[in-house]
Protein backbone atom coordinates (compact mmCIF):
# COMPACT_ATOMS: atom_id res chain seq x y z
CA UNK A 1 0.00 0.00 0.00
CA UNK A 2 2.95 2.27 1.08
CA UNK A 3 3.99 2.04 -3.10
CA UNK A 4 0.18 2.61 -4.19
CA UNK A 5 0.68 5.77 -1.91
CA UNK A 6 3.92 6.96 -3.23
CA UNK A 7 2.25 6.29 -6.55
CA UNK A 8 -0.82 8.63 -5.67
CA UNK A 9 1.68 11.30 -4.66
CA UNK A 10 3.63 11.00 -8.29
CA UNK A 11 0.00 11.59 -10.25
CA UNK A 12 -1.31 14.07 -7.73
CA UNK A 13 2.32 15.84 -8.47
CA UNK A 14 1.76 15.71 -12.14
CA UNK A 15 -1.66 16.79 -12.58
CA UNK A 16 -1.11 20.12 -9.97
CA UNK A 17 1.65 20.92 -12.32
CA UNK A 18 -0.31 20.62 -15.58
CA UNK A 19 -3.77 22.08 -14.42
CA UNK A 20 -2.08 25.34 -13.06
CA UNK A 21 -1.18 26.10 -16.64
CA UNK A 22 -2.74 29.57 -16.53
CA UNK A 23 -2.12 30.28 -12.72
CA UNK A 24 -1.60 33.98 -12.68
CA UNK A 25 2.38 34.88 -11.46
CA UNK A 26 1.59 38.34 -11.31
CA UNK A 27 2.17 39.54 -7.70
CA UNK A 28 4.51 38.21 -5.12
CA UNK A 29 1.92 35.70 -3.52
CA UNK A 30 0.95 34.50 -6.91
CA UNK A 31 4.32 34.14 -8.03
CA UNK A 32 5.32 32.01 -4.90
CA UNK A 33 2.66 29.57 -4.84
CA UNK A 34 2.70 29.16 -8.77
CA UNK A 35 6.99 27.86 -8.42
CA UNK A 36 5.53 25.29 -5.76
CA UNK A 37 2.69 24.64 -8.12
CA UNK A 38 5.08 24.03 -11.24
CA UNK A 39 7.50 21.62 -8.91
CA UNK A 40 5.23 19.06 -9.64
CA UNK A 41 6.41 17.77 -12.78
CA UNK A 42 8.85 16.04 -10.45
CA UNK A 43 6.22 13.49 -10.01
CA UNK A 44 6.78 11.68 -13.73
CA UNK A 45 10.49 10.92 -12.08
CA UNK A 46 8.59 9.33 -9.21
CA UNK A 47 7.12 7.24 -11.99
CA UNK A 48 10.22 6.26 -13.60
CA UNK A 49 11.64 5.18 -9.89
CA UNK A 50 8.77 3.21 -9.32
CA UNK A 51 8.35 1.37 -12.50
CA UNK A 52 11.82 0.53 -12.91
CA UNK A 53 11.17 -1.23 -9.13
CA UNK A 54 8.83 -2.76 -9.76
CA UNK A 55 8.67 -4.69 -13.26
CA UNK A 56 12.36 -5.48 -12.19
CA UNK A 57 11.82 -6.70 -8.82
CA UNK A 58 9.44 -9.70 -10.97
CA UNK A 59 12.48 -10.39 -13.72
CA UNK A 60 14.97 -10.66 -10.89
CA UNK A 61 12.81 -13.64 -8.75
CA UNK A 62 13.80 -16.96 -9.23
CA UNK A 63 11.75 -19.01 -12.22
CA UNK A 64 11.99 -22.26 -13.57
CA UNK A 65 10.38 -21.68 -16.47
CA UNK A 66 12.73 -21.06 -20.00
CA UNK A 67 13.65 -17.73 -20.96
CA UNK A 68 11.59 -17.21 -23.57
CA UNK A 69 8.45 -18.44 -21.96
CA UNK A 70 9.48 -15.30 -19.14
CA UNK A 71 9.27 -12.26 -21.72
CA UNK A 72 6.60 -13.22 -23.81
CA UNK A 73 4.49 -13.50 -20.30
CA UNK A 74 6.53 -9.91 -19.15
CA UNK A 75 5.42 -8.37 -22.35
CA UNK A 76 1.66 -9.73 -22.18
CA UNK A 77 1.22 -8.75 -18.60
CA UNK A 78 2.28 -4.73 -19.87
CA UNK A 79 0.07 -5.11 -23.36
CA UNK A 80 -2.57 -6.42 -20.72
CA UNK A 81 -1.98 -3.33 -18.63
CA UNK A 82 -1.15 -0.40 -20.95
CA UNK A 83 -2.08 -1.09 -24.27
CA UNK A 84 -6.21 -1.37 -23.80
CA UNK A 85 -6.68 1.90 -22.20
CA UNK A 86 -4.14 4.04 -24.76
CA UNK A 87 -5.25 2.32 -27.87
CA UNK A 88 -9.00 3.27 -26.65
CA UNK A 89 -8.15 6.85 -25.79
CA UNK A 90 -5.77 7.23 -29.46
CA UNK A 91 -8.44 5.68 -30.82
CA UNK A 92 -11.52 7.79 -29.90
CA UNK A 93 -9.76 11.18 -29.80
CA UNK A 94 -8.49 9.54 -33.57
CA UNK A 95 -12.28 9.03 -34.41
CA UNK A 96 -13.50 12.46 -32.89
CA UNK A 97 -10.43 14.49 -34.87
CA UNK A 98 -11.81 13.17 -38.32
CA UNK A 99 -15.35 14.43 -37.07
CA UNK A 100 -14.60 17.86 -36.14
CA UNK A 101 -11.51 17.94 -38.75
CA UNK A 102 -8.69 18.49 -35.85
CA UNK A 103 -5.56 16.89 -35.90
CA UNK A 104 -4.81 13.14 -35.80
CA UNK A 105 -1.91 10.96 -34.37
CA UNK A 106 0.25 9.71 -36.66
CA UNK A 107 1.98 6.37 -36.79
CA UNK A 108 4.65 7.36 -34.18
CA UNK A 109 1.72 7.64 -31.70
CA UNK A 110 1.15 4.07 -32.60
CA UNK A 111 4.51 2.53 -32.07
CA UNK A 112 4.70 4.03 -29.18
CA UNK A 113 7.42 6.41 -30.19
CA UNK A 114 5.65 9.57 -29.60
CA UNK A 115 8.31 11.23 -26.82
CA UNK A 116 10.75 12.07 -29.62
CA UNK A 117 7.80 13.84 -32.56
CA UNK A 118 6.61 15.74 -28.73
CA UNK A 119 10.55 16.90 -29.01
CA UNK A 120 9.60 18.83 -31.72
CA UNK A 121 6.41 19.19 -31.67
CA UNK A 122 5.35 23.27 -30.85
CA UNK A 123 1.52 22.83 -30.20
CA UNK A 124 1.90 22.34 -26.08
CA UNK A 125 -1.29 21.74 -25.49
CA UNK A 126 -2.40 18.88 -28.15
CA UNK A 127 -3.92 16.11 -26.68
CA UNK A 128 -1.86 14.08 -26.77
CA UNK A 129 1.27 15.91 -25.56
CA UNK A 130 1.33 14.06 -22.07
CA UNK A 131 1.98 10.47 -23.36
CA UNK A 132 6.06 11.10 -23.82
CA UNK A 133 6.60 9.88 -20.82
CA UNK A 134 4.05 6.51 -21.84
CA UNK A 135 6.44 6.30 -24.36
CA UNK A 136 9.55 6.19 -22.21
CA UNK A 137 8.28 3.34 -19.86
CA UNK A 138 7.06 1.33 -23.10
CA UNK A 139 10.67 1.61 -25.04
CA UNK A 140 12.09 0.41 -21.50
CA UNK A 141 9.57 -2.19 -20.96
CA UNK A 142 10.54 -3.74 -24.35
CA UNK A 143 14.13 -3.63 -23.97
CA UNK A 144 15.17 -4.12 -20.18
CA UNK A 145 13.14 -7.77 -19.86
CA UNK A 146 16.06 -9.02 -22.43
CA UNK A 147 18.74 -6.92 -20.66
CA UNK A 148 18.05 -8.11 -17.44
CA UNK A 149 16.41 -11.76 -18.00
CA UNK A 150 20.03 -12.81 -19.81
CA UNK A 151 21.95 -10.92 -17.11
CA UNK A 152 22.84 -13.07 -13.79
CA UNK A 153 21.86 -10.81 -10.92
CA UNK A 154 25.17 -10.15 -9.65
CA UNK A 155 26.32 -8.94 -13.33
CA UNK A 156 23.09 -7.04 -13.22
CA UNK A 157 24.19 -5.01 -10.30
CA UNK A 158 27.27 -3.67 -12.03
CA UNK A 159 25.78 -3.35 -15.43
CA UNK A 160 22.77 -0.79 -14.38
CA UNK A 161 25.33 0.77 -12.47
CA UNK A 162 27.01 1.65 -15.53
CA UNK A 163 24.01 2.32 -17.31
CA UNK A 164 22.99 5.09 -14.98
CA UNK A 165 26.16 6.64 -15.03
CA UNK A 166 26.09 6.81 -19.19
CA UNK A 167 22.95 8.14 -18.48
CA UNK A 168 23.77 10.86 -16.47
CA UNK A 169 27.01 12.00 -17.87
CA UNK A 170 25.41 12.06 -22.15
CA UNK A 171 22.62 13.83 -20.50
CA UNK A 172 24.59 16.97 -18.87
CA UNK A 173 27.30 16.88 -22.03
CA UNK A 174 23.98 17.37 -24.18
CA UNK A 175 22.51 19.39 -22.40
CA UNK A 176 25.40 21.85 -21.93
CA UNK A 177 27.32 21.28 -24.87
CA UNK A 178 25.42 20.33 -27.39
CA UNK A 179 24.82 23.03 -30.67
CA UNK A 180 22.56 20.67 -32.95
CA UNK A 181 19.49 22.68 -32.27
CA UNK A 182 18.21 25.70 -30.92
CA UNK A 183 18.79 25.90 -27.27
CA UNK A 184 14.69 25.30 -26.31
CA UNK A 185 14.72 22.26 -28.80
CA UNK A 186 17.55 20.98 -27.14
CA UNK A 187 16.35 21.39 -23.43
CA UNK A 188 13.20 19.64 -25.00
CA UNK A 189 14.68 16.70 -26.03
CA UNK A 190 16.78 15.96 -23.25
CA UNK A 191 13.48 16.25 -21.34
CA UNK A 192 11.71 13.72 -23.51
CA UNK A 193 14.32 11.34 -24.49
CA UNK A 194 14.60 7.79 -23.52
CA UNK A 195 18.84 8.01 -23.49
CA UNK A 196 18.55 11.49 -21.47
CA UNK A 197 15.70 10.36 -18.93
CA UNK A 198 16.60 6.42 -18.05
CA UNK A 199 18.48 6.93 -15.03
CA UNK A 200 14.92 7.06 -13.07
CA UNK A 201 14.12 3.52 -14.52
CA UNK A 202 17.29 2.09 -13.98
CA UNK A 203 17.87 3.37 -10.42
CA UNK A 204 14.55 1.63 -9.58
CA UNK A 205 15.54 -1.68 -11.37
CA UNK A 206 18.67 -1.67 -9.09
CA UNK A 207 16.81 -0.86 -5.77
CA UNK A 208 14.88 -3.94 -6.76
CA UNK A 209 18.13 -6.12 -7.75
CA UNK A 210 19.89 -4.66 -4.75
CA UNK A 211 16.97 -5.84 -2.72
CA UNK A 212 16.89 -9.58 -4.07
CA UNK A 213 20.68 -9.60 -4.00
CA UNK A 214 20.98 -8.94 -0.10
CA UNK A 215 24.14 -9.98 0.33
CA UNK A 216 25.81 -8.28 -2.54
CA UNK A 217 28.41 -5.89 -1.37
CA UNK A 218 26.67 -2.85 -2.34
CA UNK A 219 23.48 -4.21 -1.02
CA UNK A 220 25.04 -3.63 2.15
CA UNK A 221 26.52 -0.37 1.17
CA UNK A 222 22.98 0.58 -0.23
CA UNK A 223 21.35 0.15 2.85
CA UNK A 224 23.58 1.95 5.22
CA UNK A 225 23.71 4.91 2.63
CA UNK A 226 19.78 5.04 1.47
CA UNK A 227 18.69 7.39 4.19
CA UNK A 228 21.60 9.77 4.21
CA UNK A 229 21.57 9.91 0.49
CA UNK A 230 17.79 10.72 0.79
CA UNK A 231 18.29 13.06 3.11
CA UNK A 232 20.94 15.04 0.93
CA UNK A 233 19.64 14.67 -2.52
CA UNK A 234 16.35 15.85 -0.65
CA UNK A 235 18.11 19.06 0.64
CA UNK A 236 19.67 19.58 -2.71
CA UNK A 237 16.95 19.75 -4.66
CA UNK A 238 15.30 22.34 -2.07
CA UNK A 239 19.11 24.26 -2.76
CA UNK A 240 18.78 23.85 -6.40
CA UNK A 241 14.94 25.53 -6.17
CA UNK A 242 16.04 28.24 -4.41
CA UNK A 243 19.26 29.05 -6.64
CA UNK A 244 16.69 28.33 -9.80
CA UNK A 245 14.20 30.03 -8.29
CA UNK A 246 12.12 27.17 -8.70
CA UNK A 247 12.23 23.80 -10.30
CA UNK A 248 11.96 24.74 -14.11
CA UNK A 249 12.06 20.98 -15.95
CA UNK A 250 13.56 22.69 -19.22
CA UNK A 251 16.62 24.89 -17.18
CA UNK A 252 20.10 23.42 -17.76
CA UNK A 253 21.47 23.11 -14.09
CA UNK A 254 18.01 21.23 -13.16
CA UNK A 255 18.55 19.13 -16.58
CA UNK A 256 22.08 18.57 -15.54
CA UNK A 257 22.34 17.56 -12.26
CA UNK A 258 18.21 17.94 -10.72
CA UNK A 259 16.78 14.95 -12.59
CA UNK A 260 19.78 12.37 -11.22
CA UNK A 261 19.45 14.05 -7.75
CA UNK A 262 15.09 13.73 -7.86
CA UNK A 263 16.23 10.14 -9.04
CA UNK A 264 18.26 9.20 -6.37
CA UNK A 265 15.91 10.87 -3.98
CA UNK A 266 12.79 8.81 -5.00
CA UNK A 267 14.74 5.35 -5.56
CA UNK A 268 16.00 5.75 -1.72
CA UNK A 269 12.13 6.38 -0.82
CA UNK A 270 11.09 3.77 -2.59
CA UNK A 271 13.94 1.34 -1.09
CA UNK A 272 12.79 2.07 2.13
CA UNK A 273 9.36 2.01 1.59
CA UNK A 274 9.91 -1.74 -0.09
CA UNK A 275 11.98 -2.38 2.98
CA UNK A 276 9.87 -1.43 5.32
CA UNK A 277 12.06 1.08 6.98
CA UNK A 278 10.30 3.78 7.30
CA UNK A 279 8.63 5.16 10.77
CA UNK A 280 4.73 4.31 11.30
CA UNK A 281 4.08 7.93 10.78
CA UNK A 282 5.35 7.71 7.18
CA UNK A 283 3.74 4.62 6.70
CA UNK A 284 -0.14 5.57 7.59
CA UNK A 285 0.53 9.19 5.66
CA UNK A 286 1.59 6.50 2.41
CA UNK A 287 -1.66 4.38 2.98
CA UNK A 288 -4.05 6.95 3.19
CA UNK A 289 -7.24 6.48 1.67
CA UNK A 290 -6.95 9.34 -0.73
CA UNK A 291 -3.17 8.45 -1.85
CA UNK A 292 -3.56 4.80 -2.34
CA UNK A 293 -7.29 5.30 -3.85
CA UNK A 294 -5.37 7.77 -6.32
CA UNK A 295 -2.38 5.63 -6.45
CA UNK A 296 -4.68 2.38 -8.04
CA UNK A 297 -5.86 4.01 -10.57
CA UNK A 298 -3.28 6.67 -11.38
CA UNK A 299 -2.64 5.50 -14.80
CA UNK A 300 -5.95 5.87 -16.10
CA UNK A 301 -6.00 9.56 -14.40
CA UNK A 302 -2.61 10.63 -16.22
CA UNK A 303 -4.63 9.39 -19.49
CA UNK A 304 -7.41 11.12 -18.77
CA UNK A 305 -6.14 14.77 -17.65
CA UNK A 306 -4.47 16.60 -20.35
CA UNK A 307 -7.58 17.01 -22.67
CA UNK A 308 -9.80 18.45 -19.88
CA UNK A 309 -6.76 20.74 -19.06
CA UNK A 310 -6.35 21.31 -22.88
CA UNK A 311 -10.63 22.38 -22.88
CA UNK A 312 -10.28 24.78 -20.11
CA UNK A 313 -7.20 26.93 -21.23
CA UNK A 314 -9.21 29.11 -23.16
CA UNK A 315 -12.19 29.36 -20.60
CA UNK A 316 -9.84 29.90 -17.83
CA UNK A 317 -8.12 32.65 -19.68
CA UNK A 318 -11.40 34.75 -20.42
CA UNK A 319 -12.30 34.03 -17.31
CA UNK A 320 -9.91 35.36 -14.92
CA UNK A 321 -9.00 38.24 -17.52
CA UNK A 322 -10.05 41.03 -15.37
CA UNK A 323 -10.12 39.39 -12.19
CA UNK A 324 -7.47 40.54 -9.45
CA UNK A 325 -4.90 38.69 -7.85
CA UNK A 326 -6.71 36.71 -4.88
CA UNK A 327 -9.44 35.95 -7.41
CA UNK A 328 -7.51 34.91 -10.17
CA UNK A 329 -5.57 32.22 -7.25
CA UNK A 330 -8.75 31.26 -6.04
CA UNK A 331 -10.31 30.38 -9.41
CA UNK A 332 -7.13 27.95 -10.16
CA UNK A 333 -7.06 26.49 -6.64
CA UNK A 334 -10.87 25.73 -6.89
CA UNK A 335 -10.24 24.53 -11.19
CA UNK A 336 -7.31 22.09 -9.84
CA UNK A 337 -9.32 20.62 -6.85
CA UNK A 338 -12.36 20.60 -9.39
CA UNK A 339 -10.65 19.06 -11.84
CA UNK A 340 -8.57 16.05 -9.80
CA UNK A 341 -12.00 14.72 -8.33
CA UNK A 342 -13.10 14.61 -11.80
CA UNK A 343 -10.62 12.95 -13.22
CA UNK A 344 -10.51 10.48 -10.02
CA UNK A 345 -14.25 9.80 -10.87
CA UNK A 346 -13.29 9.49 -14.37
CA UNK A 347 -10.49 6.88 -13.98
CA UNK A 348 -12.21 4.93 -11.36
CA UNK A 349 -14.93 3.92 -14.00
CA UNK A 350 -12.17 3.21 -16.46
CA UNK A 351 -10.92 1.16 -13.94
CA UNK A 352 -13.84 -0.82 -12.89
CA UNK A 353 -15.78 -1.45 -16.36
CA UNK A 354 -13.14 -1.35 -18.77
CA UNK A 355 -9.74 -1.99 -17.66
CA UNK A 356 -10.34 -4.14 -15.42
CA UNK A 357 -11.35 -7.37 -17.54
CA UNK A 358 -8.11 -7.02 -19.26
CA UNK A 359 -6.11 -7.17 -16.04
CA UNK A 360 -7.97 -10.32 -14.73
CA UNK A 361 -6.26 -12.08 -17.91
CA UNK A 362 -3.01 -10.61 -15.76
CA UNK A 363 -2.87 -14.12 -13.74
CA UNK A 364 -2.83 -16.55 -17.01
CA UNK A 365 0.68 -14.73 -17.63
CA UNK A 366 2.63 -15.18 -14.39
CA UNK A 367 5.63 -17.29 -12.97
Amino acid sequence: QTLDGMRGIAVLSVLVFHLAWEFPDEGAIAMHVKRVLFTGWIGVDLFFVLSGFLITRGLVAPSAKPLGTRMKMFWMRRVLRIFPLYYAFIIVGSIIGLIVGGWIPGPAYWLYMQNYVLAFDDQELRWTAHFWSLAIEEQFYFVWPIVALVTSNKRLVSLTLALILACVVFRAGFTLKSHMWDPLTTVKFAYRATITRADGLLLGALVATLQRESSHTIAHLWRRLRFPLFVMTGLGTIGLYIVAKGLNGYDRRVIAAGYFMLALFFASAVSMCADEAIGERVKNFLSSKVLVSCGKVSYGMYIFHWPLLALSVPWLKRTQEHMGEVSRIGLNLGFILGSIVLIWGAAQLSFRYFESPFLKLKSRFHG
